[in-house]
């Protein structure tokens, strides 16, 4: 299955990388997940695809794969105390980030399903560049944790209003008859945002 790399394999070695991490299989979800990565980076998804290529949707559903891929890349760094996989610079990946999209592919300013894989990928870019972009020893250094925090208080900041923890519940309320699933994301990406925080006061 390694001699014939596609999104399908790409997507399914993700998708185990996730089952088996739930079933407390670390080392298991760890080893699918290179598969993956390795897989992507073979099928060149860390590059965005040539102006030539006038097909939305396959541009889309390639950002998509990344940023899922990008994220849980770090996760399981992070989570499991172990090295990256697969440095990724921001000189060698010029992928964009997907758009988000309601149902009928139609790209939209509301709420929508690909909202936590953009903002995910959002937080974890600047974590990337402020906390990989200096030597390790640095990382103690209280200044370097400050400006970290900082960073990721203006990212978060930066997110659609209706995720944002001080909107009021009358703005709120029409957000959530229309996307029931809203809630979960919103406090999803608040607790991603403090757990990099608590990641990173942690080395103090």
């Amino acid at each position: 299955i390694f001699e014939a790399g596609s999104l399908t394999l790409v997507t399914a070695l993700y998708l185990l990388s996730r089952y088996s991490e739930w079933r407390q299989k670390p080392n298991s979800s760890y080893t699918y997940h290179g598969h993956a990565l390795r897989m992507a980076v073979s099928l060149g998804l860390h590059k965005e695809l040539s102006p030539t290529v006038k097909d939305i949707s396959i541009k889309e559903q390639r950002r998509r794969i990344w940023s899922c891929l990008y994220s849980h890349e770090y996760h399981l760094s992070l989570m499991q105390g172990r090295p990256l996989q697969y440095i990724i610079s921001n000189e060698d990946m010029s992928t964009s980030l997907p758009s988000s999209m309601d149902e009928n592919e139609l790209w939209t300013t509301n709420p929508s399903m690909y909202l936590g894989c953009i903002e995910r990928a959002r937080l974890l870019k600047v974590f990337h560049e402020l906390w990989y972009g200096c030597d390790r020893a640095s990382r103690s250094s209280p200044t370097k944790c400050i400006k970290l925090c900082e960073a990721l208080d203006a990212a978060f900041k930066r997110m659609p209003k209706f995720l944002q923890t001080d909107i009021s519940p009358s703005a709120l309320s029409h957000f959530l008859q229309e996307n029931p699933w809203l809630p979960f994301m919103r406090y999803y990406l608040r607790w991603k945002h403090l757990w990099l925080v608590i990641y990173a006061l942690r080395h103090l």
